[in-house]
């Protein structure tokens, strides 16, 4: 096994709250907040090892009987980045080239030693977190209120 895959194993088995809050937050970022995320990341020496590239992946889902079913294509955008030593893989749905970059280099970090510059990216994902939350439970609420009640509905 070369040196790459084997950094790749080992980086894929860490536990990764910075970029898994910023994957549920990805959604509720807004420009000034990629600038400055991006202008915080760019101080450190991120290597891009692929810049942000477009690609169709075909979205598998099960259906109700347990059996995968074949949705269609999804456009993605991927990303790759090196950061000391350690490797930084980022993809979104959608052409959306900043935000891959943005995650791939925020797993890199994550995964160094760096903890001042893991410090403030954790201030800059936090209220990320709290939107995408918030956006979770508002769209919730909103699913349960046009939930039908079978059971009324065979007394009519």
């Amino acid at each position: 096994m070369n040196k790459n895959n084997e950094n790749l194993l080992k980086s894929s088995a860490k536990p990764k709250p910075l970029k898994e809050a910023l994957i549920k937050g990805v959604s509720c970022l807004d420009w000034e907040e990629l600038e400055r995320m991006q202008r915080l990341i760019e101080r450190s020496e991120v290597i891009i090892r692929q810049e942000p590239r477009t690609a169709l992946i075909m979205m598998t889902v099960k259906d109700c009987f347990d059996t995968p079913f074949h949705l269609g294509e999804v456009l993605v955008t991927t990303a790759e980045v090196d950061y000391s030593e350690h490797h930084g893989y980022g993809l979104v749905i959608g052409d959306e080239p900043e935000k891959a970059l943005l995650l791939a280099c925020v797993e890199a970090i994550e995964l160094g030693d760096d903890w001042k510059l893991k410090n403030e990216l954790e201030e800059l994902i936090a209220p990320l977190r709290e939107r995408a939350e918030a956006k979770q439970l508002q769209s919730m609420k909103l699913a349960g209120s046009t939930q039908v009640s079978f059971e009324s509905m065979a007394q009519e």
